[in-house]
């Protein structure tokens, strides 16, 4: 690893993270948006299928990821993997709970206008539930972050999480704090990106 705050660092440790971190929230944050609507569109398979999501949207992910990587093996697809499944997990439960929970009289004025089933549920519920759909997928993206970092350094010599460690073991405070200002930016980073979607996306403005 590089020692130094060079070229290296931002080239091994900071894209990585970065690459690591929004390739498996991308592929989770779609398949969750489709579970999500599945579990509001079917009432079985809400109840079959909704309580265990609740459950391992719950287990602590400091549990999960060293299991995981025990059995999955070391490297950069393990930890897609993981960040995939755990921002599945965190945008579905939201995605489902919220459509789920549509104010009835919404769906009322649906049946009264004779809306299809694609209408009601593009127009109706994730029209009414769109914020709440913005909160998971922000909550989803801060889950993909936290166990990037978490899954890179237990498991990887590359990425944020490995370089902290790294800084660590050789108490080179000054690459520990630069890598936490790097993690602080990336965060901001993509908190803007969800700030200019409410600022340009009508009905996502909370103001």
């Amino acid at each position: 690893m590089g020692r130094e705050l060079d070229g290296e660092f931002l080239l091994r440790h900071l894209v990585s993270t970065i690459s690591t971190a929004s390739s498996g929230y991308v592929i989770g944050a779609a398949v969750g948006l489709i579970l999500g609507l599945a579990i509001s569109l079917s009432q079985s398979f809400y109840q079959t299928f909704y309580p265990f999501l609740i459950w391992a949207r719950a287990t602590p992910s400091a549990a999960i990821v060293p299991v995981a990587i025990a059995v999955l093996g070391f490297g950069s697809s393990t930890i897609v993997f993981l960040v995939c499944v755990m921002t599945m997990l965190q945008v579905a439960v939201t995605t489902g709970l919220a459509l789920v929970q549509t104010k009835k009289d919404y769906l009322d004025v649906a049946a009264v206008y004779r809306f299809n089933a694609r209408e009601k549920l593009m127009l109706v519920r994730v029209g009414a539930n769109l914020k709440n759909l913005v909160v998971g997928l922000q909550a989803g993206l801060q889950s993909a972050i936290g166990i990037t970092l978490l899954a890179e350094a237990l498991s990887s010599d590359t990425g944020l999480g490995a370089y902290i460690v790294y800084s660590l073991s050789t108490f080179r405070l000054d690459n520990l704090w630069f890598a936490l200002v790097a993690i602080g930016l990336i965060g901001l980073m993509f908190n803007a990106i969800f700030h200019l979607l409410e600022r340009f996306v009508p009905g996502l403005s909370y103001g």
